[in-house]
């Protein structure tokens, strides 16, 4: 019996996270606090397509969340902390794949926000939510793992 499993989804966004700290040193350690592999709820994340299709997708795992540089944004000890995440994403039901073949992948993206022109993406976490702005964000598929068909001999 051979056994396919949905292709995985490789997600990765660039993001800002704006917090509060007495020096950047400090504002790069509290984004590493807020926003990290373990503190990352799996939770679904929406996405929408150009049409404005909306899509579920299940958060299989984070792969990294990495910081790389710290800005001073003069708003009395708040800083923007900039960084990447990586995630393995899975369509959340067979209809979601289905959309997402005909659609294509690379039509998918994080809503922008109804405010501001940009993505703000509420990111659960076991310390709250963490606001963060996407700056850039893109999707590519990893093929499915498959297990070879099992033989069996008859005779």
């Amino acid at each position: 019996m051979e056994r396919r499993e949905e292709p995985v989804i490789l997600f990765q966004a660039s993001l800002s996270l704006v917090v509060s700290a007495a020096n950047k040193s400090q504002a790069a350690e509290t984004a590493a606090f807020l926003l990290n592999r373990e503190s990352i709820d799996l939770s679904p994340v929406q996405m929408v397509n150009g049409q404005g299709e909306k899509a579920e997708f299940r958060m299989e795992s984070v792969d990294a969340v990495e910081w790389t540089r710290v800005e001073d944004i003069r708003e009395g000890g708040r800083f923007k902390v900039y960084g990447t995440i990586r995630l393995k994403l899975r369509a959340g039901s067979p209809e979601n794949y289905a959309s997402v073949i005909r659609a294509g992948l690379s039509g998918y993206h994080l809503p922008r926000s109804v405010i501001h022109d940009h993505t703000v993406w509420v990111i659960p976490t076991n310390c709250g939510p963490a606001f963060a702005c996407v700056l850039d964000e893109k999707t590519s598929w990893k093929p499915a793992v498959q297990e070879p068909a099992m033989l069996v001999a008859v005779g």
